[in-house]
Parts: C-alpha cells; sequence; structure tokens
C-alpha cells in the first residue's frame, strides 16, 4: 500500500482525518496485537541521506483552503493531488514534482514502473484525454464504473497495484473526470499488463 504525502491537502481536511484517528470508531480502536519495530534498509537510509527528494516537504507558510467543490475541474485537482494519482500515472516517480504536481514529466501519462504482489513488473495506464491512447473515448459513466469497480469499459480489469476507489462519491467521480478532461492529452500507448 501507498501512503500518500498529503501536502496539498486542505487544513479542513486533516482536521477531520485527525477527528477520525481520535475516534471510537471500529477502523481505528487500539486493538492488542505484536507490534514488530521497523526494519530500514541500509539503502533506503542512504537515499535518505543524499538523494534530496528523499527530504520532507516544507511545511505549508499559510493556510491550505479547501477547494471549491462546487467547481468541478478546481475540485478534481484537488482530490487527484490529495490521493496522488498523478504520482503513479505520470512517467516516472524519479521525475514526479510534489510541490507542483502538473510540472511532473509525462503528467497523468502512464508508463511509470510498479509491481503486482508477486513482483512482476507493472507499467501504469494513460489517463490522460488523448483519445487513441488514454482515456479520452471513455464517458464519465464509464469512469465512474472503473473508478467504483475496478472493471474497464474492455472488459478487463484493474490490476494490483491499481485499487478500485469504491467509496468515492458521485461527485466526487464527476469532479476527477471534469479534471482529467481538462489535461493535455499525451500520446502515450502503454502496453497491457499481462
Amino acid at each position: 500500500p501507498y501512503m500518500p504525502k498529503l501536502i496539498h491537502t486542505s487544513d479542513e481536511d486533516l482536521k477531520a482525518i485527525i477527528a477520525f484517528l481520535r475516534s471510537d470508531h471500529d477502523m481505528v480502536k487500539p486493538k492488542a496485537v505484536a507490534s514488530k519495530p521497523s526494519e530500514v534498509a541500509f539503502f533506503t537510509k542512504f537515499l535518505c541521506l543524499v538523494d534530496p527528494s528523499w527530504k520532507p516537504f516544507p511545511y505549508p507558510a499559510k493556510e491550505v483552503a479547501a477547494p471549491d467543490t462546487n467547481n468541478l475541474v478546481v475540485f478534481g485537482e484537488y482530490l487527484v493531488n490529495t490521493y496522488e494519482c498523478f504520482s503513479c500515472h505520470s512517467n516516472n516517480f524519479a521525475t514526479n514534482n510534489f510541490l507542483e504536481p502538473r510540472l511532473s514529466k509525462g503528467y497523468m501519462g502512464g508508463g511509470n514502473l510498479v509491481y503486482d504482489l508477486q513482483g512482476r513488473k507493472m507499467l501504469t495506464k494513460n489517463i490522460t484525454p488523448d483519445k487513441e491512447t488514454g482515456i479520452g473515448r471513455w464517458t464519465e459513466a464509464q469512469f465512474a464504473e472503473a473508478m467504483r469497480t475496478g472493471k474497464l469499459p474492455n472488459g478487463n480489469s484493474f490490476k494490483y497495484p491499481m485499487l478500485p476507489y469504491a467509496l468515492l462519491s458521485e461527485h466526487e467521480m464527476k469532479a476527477i473526470y471534469a479534471f482529467i478532461q481538462t489535461i493535455p492529452p499525451i500520446q502515450n500507448k502503454v502496453p497491457d499488463n499481462q
């Protein structure tokens, strides 16, 4: 599982996350289970010391305001940045720009290397509105169906690490779709993953 960095998340949404984590909800109730200490690999420690992309991000200088949820494109961009869709769906993790996601190389054009549960190499899909190599021919209903169920318009299913986002509201789904339609199309035919 991937832990998003939440650097574009509004102060209001972060407060809601903290309130949930402090709640009595069954998902966050303490459980008496043994905790294994973290073991950080040497290479990870090395990267944390020498690679600037592994350093913490700057703390926001001012409040991060909540987006206008009535403006579907603005709200959709907020969700794409918060869920970090661009991180996997852009060209390469090494060239992602987390502070200004649209500046990531191949923004949403796919081709980034990820791994499935068996450790097999997988390439992320192009989700720009390119009609030939992206999702430009998908309707809003097809997009929502794919996101909710993991079933693609061609009958195939998502492959791990992509998972369905079944809990997104109809409004959130519409917003993400509206935003994706504004992204410059990138022609990048990503081969199907086996």
